[in-house]
């Protein structure tokens, strides 16, 4: 028994490999073995279709290719938990979570490493996990109009970043390992709580487009700001002849 519970381990890992040669092989394992993957099928039908509906099983090239979506789309579901079945797309590149109803942003969104953007906003985030740190490739985040009260320190690692969104939410300061976003060509961080940024703001020397309205920076602040960006576009009020987006 204990042997049949490690050939259909196996036969599973195969077949969520990622490989095509090893889902195929998976495939002959599970028909020479007399395998009845029916009991797992429902998981992985569920996550990605991946199974047509024929007695053997054979191979579905159509339906192989919803395993390698590079964007996945999950905006306006109501959702109140990310969907643990997202775990089966491992080649996203674009993901969208924008306008549900998220409070948590899962600890395991570091599993995927490809991702290039990630839309996390109309939410009710009032946080982002450490392990967002570990999205090395990411370059566009999201969490606009959320409940953010801080950032995490890890963001710092994004090096790969150059978009980030972050107005309508309630930060009262920023990390210093926001200036290790070296590639930083956009931040929008109005309609916030800010009274300051880093004296080492020259650091984001990419840094084209600053967007700051309705915080709380002083006269002086807001000189000092410009004088450290002065290649950058900073916007402290929004200008009627121009939409800001």
């Amino acid at each position: 028994m204990a042997e049949d519970q490690i050939e259909k381990e196996n036969v599973m890992r195969l077949l969520l490999s990622g490989q095509m040669e090893s889902i195929q092989l998976g495939l002959e394992i599970a028909q020479a073995s007399h395998i009845d993957i029916e009991e797992f099928k429902q998981g992985v039908e569920i996550a990605f279709g991946f199974f047509s509906k024929s007695a053997h099983y054979p191979f579905n090239k159509k339906l192989y290719g919803v395993y390698f979506k590079k964007e996945l789309d999950l905006s306006k579901r109501d959702l109140t938990g990310v969907p643990s079945q997202i775990k089966y797309f491992r080649h996203l590149e674009k993901l969208n979570l924008a306008n549900n109803k998220l409070r948590v942003l899962p600890t395991d969104i570091s599993q995927f490493k490809g991702l290039t953007h990630l839309e996390l906003s109309y939410n009710q985030l009032t946080s982002l996990p450490a392990e967002i740190g570990e999205l090395s490739q990411l370059m566009e985040l999201k969490v606009s109009h959320n409940q953010l009260v801080k950032l995490p320190l890890e963001i710092g690692k994004l090096h790969g970043l150059e978009s980030l969104f972050l107005d309508h939410n309630d930060l009262e300061s920023l990390p210093d390992e926001i200036l290790n976003l070296s590639r930083l060509s956009t931040l929008l961080i109005s309609d916030n709580k800010l009274q300051s940024l880093s004296a080492q703001l020259k650091s984001l020397s990419k840094l084209l487009f600053l967007v700051l309205v309705n915080n709380s920076f002083s006269v002086e602040e807001k000189e000092r700001i410009r004088e450290e960006l002065p290649k950058c576009q900073v916007l402290f009020e929004l200008r009627r002849t121009k939409d800001i987006k």
